[in-house]
């Protein structure tokens, strides 16, 4: 019976740990960085360069032709990553929604006869380029196992047990000292160790009023 309460109090410290740490990991999707293009016409076709480097490049009072940003869209997010470990990523662009240019300082849309040429370019790009390439510009979502994932879960997850586990046993040692203190005691008095009769002077080492070993604990 002991070892069945263990398991139940390691179950109920695990549950309720789970119960407050679960919420802190957030949704279920996640979007990832969003990646700023600066590209301007060229008679070599279209020059494009990431947000983050253009001022390598462009001169801050010569402005790029036109603006696009891509998304990188990665899901499950972190509450699922503790039992996915699979990954679905998604490079997503909208010609229509995530491409504009600048004139005298205002947004302005562009016809779709512009953006398609461009949007060709952006893909072409992307696929060069470190980050976006990982998620597959043009493909569309798709998933990956995370060898990484896997490792971080059960890591993770020892983790989480550790507390429970740790809490449990520091239960089950307390308890067994108390007992081997409160057995010793009654051995010293001389009575039954189970119903504390006086048996000092007995013969015998079964206890009349129990029925058990007045001198020896019952195993669990």
């Amino acid at each position: 019976m002991k070892r069945v309460r263990y398991i139940l109090l390691f179950l109920f410290f695990l549950l309720v740990e789970l119960f407050l740490i679960l919420p802190q990991f957030g949704g279920s999707r996640r979007m990832g960085p969003s990646v700023g293009l600066h590209i301007n016409e060229t008679p070599n076709g279209y020059e494009i360069f990431r947000e983050d480097q253009a001022s390598e490049r462009w001169d801050e009072q010569d402005p790029p032709e036109y603006y696009a940003h891509v998304l990188l869209y990665t899901w499950p997010g972190p509450v699922w990553a503790m039992f996915e470990w699979n990954e679905r990523r998604e490079f997503r662009f909208d010609q229509q929604t995530d491409m504009f240019s600048y004139e005298m300082g205002f947004k302005t849309d562009l016809d779709p006869e512009i953006t398609r040429p461009i949007a060709a370019a952006i893909l072409n790009f992307a696929k060069q380029d470190p980050q976006m390439a990982r998620y597959r510009p043009g493909a569309g979502a798709f998933t990956v196992f995370r060898v990484d994932r896997l490792l971080a879960t059960l890591w993770l997850w020892f983790l989480i047990s550790l507390i429970p586990f740790t809490l449990t046993v520091s239960i089950c040692a307390i308890e067994n000292q108390m007992q081997d203190s409160r057995l010793s005691s009654r051995k010293a008095q001389g009575v039954c160790i189970h119903c504390e009769y006086d048996c000092s002077g007995l013969t015998s080492p079964i206890c009349p009023e129990c029925g058990h070993n007045h001198a020896q604990a019952q195993s669990a």
